[in-house]
């Protein structure tokens, strides 16, 4: 029974933490501001940008240009309706005369690199 309890529990929290990645790209080459609950994510204008570890499936993000006003667009990280887990969202970025439009392009497995092996103690060479 305990393995059980225990098995449902590492399941829930594994399903639970599913992160995703946002990569927000202007395919014009105009740099933009990106803001997500009103705290801006990338420090300086740029024509792409990525969103790193992200918890929820709907986002809500305001795209500031140079030359227009700020949008707000929803951003939703699911596959087919089911919230995913490791996947790398790609959406375009493009001005619309004074206005902008986000338009899905597609999702990627995010590969994750394994920590470098490195060893315990270092090897001294004998002179």
């Amino acid at each position: 029974m305990r393995f059980f309890i225990l098995f449902f529990l590492m399941l829930s929290v594994l399903k639970f933490n599913a992160q995703n990645d946002l990569r927000l790209i202007s395919l014009s080459g105009e740099t933009f501001e990106v803001f997500v609950g009103g705290k801006m994510i990338n420090t300086m204008p740029e024509a792409s940008v990525l969103i790193k570890n992200i918890l929820l499936d709907t986002l809500t993000i305001q795209i500031k240009f140079e030359k227009i006003k700020p949008i707000d667009a929803v951003i939703y990280l699911l596959d087919k309706g089911e919230k995913t887990r490791d996947k790398e969202y790609n959406y375009k970025v493009f001005l619309e005369r004074e206005s902008a439009a986000v338009v899905f392009i597609g999702s990627k497995e995010i590969v994750r690199l394994p920590e470098p092996l490195v060893p315990k103690n270092t090897i001294e060479k004998k002179h």
